[in-house]
């Protein structure tokens, strides 16, 4: 039942996405383009409360799903509200890779510049980490401190930046694959991170 008809959040963006992002709250989605331009739409969750609504309004008047008195676009989408977004653009070529911090403040882009970028999502405004020395294909929060990520480039570069200060903190280099057959003992620590 109710499967007839798809429930899905359409949010217009015109040029092709190159990488998503979700916040920890799961209140914002970040789209980056072929452009270097980046969307940020904000109050999923006010969205997905108002469809799930037009859905029970609709249980609630006893209709079937296959006329259950939505409007529905030449897709068969059900139409909705389309949560408010706001555009920033800085990178000058394909946004390579997105990742909020862990209390969703803060929006990290990278690309093809070797630039991490640190976006306030409440205002727009950024900072940046330049010459990094090569491009940036992906970002991840390290999991024992938010203020620090991970930095995949795409020499096979690993760094580990701090965005409090805005500094790298350890590069790995020449990281390759371990040849079949080959057994490899697991990679500790100690102490402080160190270059």
């Amino acid at each position: 039942e109710g499967f007839g008809k798809r429930r899905a959040l359409r949010m217009h963006h015109t040029k092709a996405i190159t990488c998503v992002a979700v916040s920890p709250d799961g209140s914002r989605v970040a789209a980056g383009d072929v452009t270097g331009r980046i969307l940020i739409w904000h109050d999923l969750n006010r969205a997905f409360e108002a469809m799930a609504s037009l859905s029970k309004d609709a249980a609630a008047k006893g209709k079937d799903d296959r006329n259950s008195g939505e409007l529905q676009d030449e897709e068969g989408f059900v139409e909705h509200e389309e949560p408010p977004a706001a555009s920033v653009h800085w990178h000058a070529h394909a946004v390579g890779c997105l990742s909020f911090s862990t209390d969703g403040r803060y929006l990290l882009s990278g690309g093809e510049e070797a630039v991490l970028v640190l976006w306030d999502v409440q205002t727009s405004g950024r900072a940046y980490l330049p010459r990094l020395g090569g491009p940036l294909t992906g970002i991840a929060p390290c999991p024992d401190d938010s203020a620090r990520y991970c930095l995949r480039q795409s020499d096979n570069t690993i760094r580990v930046v701090n965005i409090a200060s805005m500094m790298v903190e350890c590069s790995i280099h020449g990281i390759r694959p371990v040849p079949r057959g080959v057994r490899v003992a697991p990679v500790t620590f100690e102490g402080r991170l160190g270059h």
